[in-house]
């Protein structure tokens, strides 16, 4: 009896042996019929460059780091997607290519001739980059006390100082970004057509050039110094943001808004002499082509000259005294807008939409004062050559007509002339 139970044990052991041999293998085939791989987990391997070692043209990706540290040399390294390179403290880095997906990150160690396609280069704690070109979409973030010297950003690409980070002699070219903030500072940047910098809350920059086409943005809390701007350079100036010392060259575009409660402030010169743009006072302002000078409610603009492609624009409680309109250029006085001793010259014009007054006005030969319905304006010298005209219930009182002048918005009652809601026409 005993000897049956042990064969029918031994029976069972074999039974269940070959059924689970079978189950098993049941299951590897399904998983090769499924395509399925059974997959483990993947730990980064890293590669180390010591004291001592120069590696040359290793390609890095997936969950590879190579790591270069003290006396190391890492040459012609490329990284791809998921891979990394870390420079550390006393590591050098030479000719590294890091494409998309890829990031170099220097940390105390020095990185020369890096080439960014659409990733990334971090630089902190005292890491030194020189001479980083970024080609599109790649990103270089620069903070703790690391430092970025001869970069080149382009084509969609960002450069980030931040945190005690600094960037000298940077190059911004069209599609390019350079943001400063937070304790950073960016040195000896130019920015040519289709870049920009942006200095906001706590960033500094020093000694910008800003080329034809690019543009130099100072928010609230963001401080420039030594800015020069060029023909076609646009300096913007938005409120709390401080610049000092600017040269704005002929041909240069300004644009900032002045009024109570805005604190941004710049100072330097530009093809009339020096200017000041100090909270509610704006003085001695040229805008070119392509700037714009908003006087909102208790700011004051005196003595701005408007040229080609320029608008000044005044706004309810906003006063604008002593303005030259020339060719191309425009004043807007909006609703509460009030427009004191302007000169309207040749190709300029001066539009006083509804609510607006303009006041002690002279149009030149080719010039024109255009007052639209509900604006008023007021001792008005039109000279020969020049144009007025009245839209709908626009007003004009005290005008001065010289001979050869056009006035619009006229109509003949019997044998004489009457102009629409103009009275005194000498």
């Amino acid at each position: 009896m005993r000897r049956q139970t042990q064969a029918a044990r031994l029976s069972r052991i074999r039974f269940f042996g070959r059924k689970k041999v079978r189950v098993a293998g049941l299951l590897i085939s399904l998983l090769a019929l499924w395509g399925g791989q059974i997959r483990h987990p993947v730990k980064a391997q890293t590669t180390y460059v010591g004291a001592g070692v120069i590696s040359t043209g290793l390609t890095i990706s997936g969950t590879q780091i190579q790591t270069v540290t003290s006396g190391g040399v890492a040459s012609a390294t490329t990284v791809n997607s998921g891979g990394s390179q870390i420079v550390s403290s006393g590591g050098v880095a030479s000719a590294t290519t890091v494409n998309s997906g890829g990031n170099q990150k220097i940390s105390g160690g020095i990185a020369i001739a890096t080439t960014v396609t659409s990733g990334g280069q971090i630089i902190t704690s005292g890491g030194f980059a020189s001479a980083t070109t970024f080609n599109s979409g790649g990103v270089q973030a620069i903070s703790s006390g690391g430092i970025a010297s001869v970069t080149t950003i382009k084509n969609g690409s960002l450069q980030i100082v931040s945190s005690g980070g600094v960037a000298s002699v940077t190059t911004v070219n069209s599609g390019g970004r350079q943001s400063i903030s937070s304790r950073g500072i960016a040195s000896a940047t130019t920015v040519n057509s289709g870049g920009s910098q942006l200095v906001s809350s706590g960033g500094v920059a020093s000694v910008t050039t800003v080329n034809s086409g690019g543009s130099q943005f100072i928010s609230s809390g963001g401080v420039a110094s030594v800015t020069t701007v060029n023909s076609g350079g646009v300096f913007s100036l938005i409120s709390g943001g401080s610049a000092i010392d600017v040269t704005m060259n002929a041909g240069a575009a300004v644009s900032a808004t002045i009024g109570s409660n805005l604190r941004a402030y710049a100072a330097g010169t530009n093809e009339a002499g020096s200017f000041i743009i100090s909270g509610v006072l704006a003085s001695n302002i040229v805008l070119n082509s392509g700037a714009a000078l908003i006087v909102s409610s208790g700011g004051v603009a005196s003595v701005t000259t408007v040229i080609s492609g320029g608008v000044q624009v005044i706004t309810f409680g906003g006063v604008a005294s002593v303005t030259t309109v020339n060719s191309g250029g425009s004043q807007l006085v909006s609703s509460g807008g009030i427009a004191s001793v302007t000169t309207v010259n040749s190709g300029g014009s001066q539009l006083i939409s509804s609510g607006g007054i303009a006041s002690v006005t002279t149009v030149n030969s080719g010039g024109s004062q255009i007052v639209s319905s509900g604006g008023i304006a007021s001792a008005t010298t039109v000279n020969s050559g020049a144009v007025l005209n009245l839209l709908g219930s626009g007003s004009a009182v005290e005008v001065y007509v010289s001979s050869g002048a056009t006035m619009r918005g006229v109509y003949i009652i019997g044998s004489g002339l009457r102009f629409a809601n103009i009275s005194g026409v000498n």
